[in-house]
This record gives C-alpha cells, sequence and structure tokens, in this order.
C-alpha cells in the first residue's frame, strides 16, 4: 500500500513539474509541488518551491504556514517563527491557526 501511494506522490511530482515548465507563474501548481515534495521526503525542493511562492505572492498565508514547517522540521527555528508568525498574521481564523499561535508561544 505505501509502494502504491510513493508511486502515485512520484507520477503527481512528475506532471506537476511538467505543468511547471508550460507556465512557471502558476502559484497553485508549484504549492501543490512543494506539498509533494514535502511529503516525498524531499525538503530542499519543497522549500525551494514554497520560497518561489512568497516571492510572486508575499501575502500567501498558506504558504507561509508550509514554510514555517519546512523550516521547523529542518531544526530552523528563527525562520519557522517568522513565517509561522506570518501566516498567523494574515490568516488569524484560518483552522490552523490556534495551533501554531500555541506553537509560537512554546517555540519562543
Amino acid at each position: 500500500l505505501v509502494y502504491i501511494a510513493d508511486e502515485e506522490m512520484a507520477a503527481a511530482r512528475d506532471a506537476l513539474e511538467y505543468a511547471l515548465q508550460l507556465d512557471a507563474r502558476r502559484t497553485d501548481t508549484r504549492y501543490r509541488l512543494a506539498s509533494v515534495y514535502r511529503e516525498l521526503g524531499m525538503p530542499q525542493q519543497a522549500l525551494e518551491q514554497a520560497q518561489a511562492i512568497v516571492k510572486q505572492q508575499p501575502d500567501d498565508a498558506p504558504t507561509h504556514q508550509m514554510l514555517g514547517l519546512l523550516y521547523a522540521d529542518a531544526g530552523k527555528g528563527e525562520l519557522a517563527r517568522l513565517h509561522l508568525r506570518r501566516f498567523v498574521e494574515l490568516a488569524p481564523d484560518d483552522p490552523h491557526a490556534a495551533q501554531t499561535r500555541a506553537w509560537l508561544r512554546e517555540n519562543e
């Protein structure tokens, strides 16, 4: 079952990479690709995609959340807090905002 899921994620990665070759401005495609990279255990690639999104759309709350999580996973607490604070500022009513605020309080 895990093998099938990995194959599907790899196929999704390939399709999303191709879609970005056709139109690199599509931040929705880039966000999905970053998510797939994260699921496949490719954090550096996920980070690169998320960073590209915030260059295009600096106020994209979900991408700041993703960056915060990626940096937290990498042990880069200061960068994690920076992006997670920005996520909460941009989307205070998001269903994940309360949990994020709690994490920030615990990790200040």
